[in-house]
């Protein structure tokens, strides 16, 4: 058994929001030149807070992109990238105090 199965099969682990995620039978629709699959460039996709985020399986690999969009699966079609999670932009005026913002430029 793998760590991933022990911690998410657990009932009341906290982590519910993968149990009970939106992204339930939720598909990733976009091109794919545009998810990064190599550290650096995930870490700049994971630091451009004011677009989308969308973490992404393809062919087993884990892949991060800010285009495209999320759709309901296509009823078990093929070739088609497992959306995992997603989270909206953030707008710099929510991430703290204004004195802090300028920092943000």
């Amino acid at each position: 058994m793998k760590i991933e199965d022990t911690v998410l099969g657990q009932y009341n682990n906290s982590l519910n929001f993968f149990g009970n995620s939106f992204n339930h039978n939720q598909v990733w629709k976009g091109s794919l030149d545009c998810v990064a699959f190599e550290q650096s460039a995930i870490k700049d996709k994971l630091q451009s807070l004011n677009k989308p985020c969308y973490i992404v399986r393809l062919a087993g690999k884990i892949g991060v992109t800010n285009e495209g969009y999320s759709r309901p699966t296509d009823n078990g079609k093929t070739g088609q990238v497992e959306l995992l999670m997603t989270a909206p932009p953030i707008p710099t005026h929510h991430l703290g105090d204004p004195s802090f913002l300028p920092l943000m430029v």
